[in-house]
């Protein structure tokens, strides 16, 4: 019986740990992906420049297109950990 009250007492010591870390995690989750998001939409601009100076203003708006989307994904993302960050972490 004392064995099951030490591991019901570690859980609960445990518990806010969990919740910490959890947090921390959630909120470096959306760092990194709006990172990579960020960094993908640089990846385009030499399409664009390119098929802008060739006049293909078909394939430049798609690259533009490609490009405002991953800046959108990415602004909205540290949006979301900043929103995290707010909110507090658990206790």
């Amino acid at each position: 019986m004392r064995g099951l009250q030490i591991w019901r007492m570690a859980f609960r010591a445990a518990q806010p740990l969990g919740r910490r870390l959890l947090w921390i995690c959630r909120q470096l989750w959306h760092e990194i992906t709006g990172s990579l998001f960020l960094v993908m939409s640089l990846s385009a601009l030499p399409s664009l420049i390119k098929h802008w100076r060739t006049q293909e203003y078909g394939y430049a708006a798609l690259a533009a297109t490609f490009m405002l989307t991953m800046v959108y994904f990415g602004v909205t993302a540290f949006m979301r950990a900043r929103r995290i960050h707010r909110q507090g972490a658990p206790s």
